[in-house]
């Protein structure tokens, strides 16, 4: 049987498990878009489709490999599709890669707590709203409410990121 341990140690397989945790990254939000939308929000606003590859990445393999695929993913989705529009590529690339960090520490400290997803979810939308007042986009003083409204929004998906994360964290 392949361990856990092994896969994050092997740096041959890291490549291969960069390209999966991309292609998943990709596939999954395509796939939850065809879904028809119900409402002004984006479906993958509420799901969260390109969460789910980088939060089993934490878990399985090196931490890079999460990093990695959560830095380039976005752009690499803009350059085949031109989705999303660049501002928002940028946000979700700071999300991303703020998830992914909060996501390793956690996991890392607690290995078996199970609400990593939406305790790393919690913390990207802040890094991206931080982003949001700094470029000016976002008044300052409507961050914490813009905040919990995303968090509102993302409610069905951040229970998705709690069942992944439940188990991730019985394995």
């Amino acid at each position: 049987m392949l361990h856990t341990t092994s896969l994050k140690q092997a740096g041959w397989i890291q490549i291969p498990a960069a390209a999966a945790t991309v292609a998943a990254m990709l596939v999954l939000p395509f796939l939850v878009h065809l879904i028809p939308l119900a409402g002004p929000v984006p479906i993958g606003a509420r799901l969260l489709p390109i969460f789910y590859a980088p939060l089993v990445a934490v878990a399985f393999f090196h931490p890079g490999v999460a990093l990695v695929a959560s830095l380039v993913t976005p752009a690499i989705n803009y350059a085949l599709t031109g989705q999303p529009a660049a501002p928002i590529a940028i946000s979700l690339t700071v999300e991303l890669v703020i998830f992914s960090a909060v996501a390793l520490l956690v996991q890392r400290r607690w290995p078996r707590f199970w609400l990593v997803g939406p305790v790393a979810y919690a913390f990207a939308r802040i890094g991206s709203l931080v982003l949001a007042g700094v470029q000016g986009t976002t008044p300052w003083a409507a961050l914490p409410a813009a905040w919990l409204n995303g968090l509102l929004v993302a409610l069905p998906g951040l229970l998705i990121l709690t069942a992944i994360s439940f188990w991730l964290s019985r394995r």
